[in-house]
């Protein structure tokens, strides 16, 4: 089951810091994210911090070749799904059903449904009201990407298991080709263990992401538990169109909407 860390990426956090680690302490911070993938459509949220209650904090830099945002969490520190009195989130659009695709708060897991959710040309709607949160007004997005040819992935992945083998001297590029549209659209590419995430974003218009290996390195650190015995850390590397819509609301709200298709899923190890 794909962990809530990659269906839920964010270009951006409100408590990020650059450079240095730290929680501002004052913001309420929710994600609700959907995503596409051949596997159907799956949906669902979770509060990365609350005011005076701690939270997820993010380190912030740019990307190997200096184009793209990029952002190393650690996930653990996310307050997750804690318990609300009430809350209902809707998506529509696209070919989701007349009636929307429903997250409901407190539920143990993702919404999920089989088939396509939509297709580049498409327009998705998001609402959603309780979860603790002040009112909010609709969000309307243009859908992201579907079409995306993705191109050399370097280290390569094994002929055999297709998995990637990383270390703390790794440096992960991916190259797609640039979509013919000039879409606006965005790239995401994450490697997800877990504990923690790497997450970059560059325009599709640029055809690639670098992430450095002094980030590989702070992934495998933030990922080893002590009892791994040299097991070594899994994970998964996701490269997806995205697409993000952030509201600001009063009480220091900060809710993320995002939108996300999956191209590819390549497993890969750490040691």
């Amino acid at each position: 089951m794909r962990r809530f860390g990659s269906l839920l990426g964010v270009l951006a956090l409100g408590a990020c810091t650059h450079g240095s680690w730290g929680r501002g302490g004052t913001s309420n911070e929710i994600v609700f994210g959907i995503e596409q993938s051949r596997l159907g459509v799956a949906a669902g949220y979770e509060f990365i911090g609350l005011a005076k209650h701690g939270g997820s904090a993010a380190v912030a830099f740019r990307d190997g070749d200096g184009r793209g945002r990029c952002w190393f969490e650690r996930l653990d520190t996310r307050l997750g799904r804690p318990h609300v009195e009430n809350g209902v989130a809707t998506w529509s659009g696209g070919s989701l059903p007349s009636e929307g695709l429903t997250v409901l708060a407190n539920q143990p897991d993702l919404v999920r449904r089989e088939g396509a959710a939509w297709t580049s040309d498409d327009t998705l709607f998001f609402y959603a009201e309780g979860f603790a949160m002040p009112p909010l007004e609709g969000v309307r997005m243009r859908a992201p990407l579907v079409q995306l040819a993705i191109g050399d992935v370097t280290p390569a992945p094994d002929a055999t298991t297709g998995a990637l083998a990383l270390d703390a001297t790794s440096e992960v590029s991916v190259k797609w080709t640039p979509p013919v549209e000039d879409t606006r659209s965005r790239v995401m590419v994450a490697l997800t263990t877990d504990l923690a995430e790497v997450r970059c974003f560059d325009d599709a218009a640029n055809g690639g992401a670098v992430i450095g290996n002094e980030w590989i390195a702070r992934l495998l650190a933030a990922s080893t538990k002590d009892d791994d015995a040299g097991a070594g850390v899994t994970g998964t590397m996701t490269v997806a169109s995205h697409r993000q819509t952030t509201l600001f609301a009063e009480g220091d709200w900060i809710v993320y909407v995002v939108a996300a298709h999956v191209h590819r899923d390549i497993a890969f190890t750490m040691r």
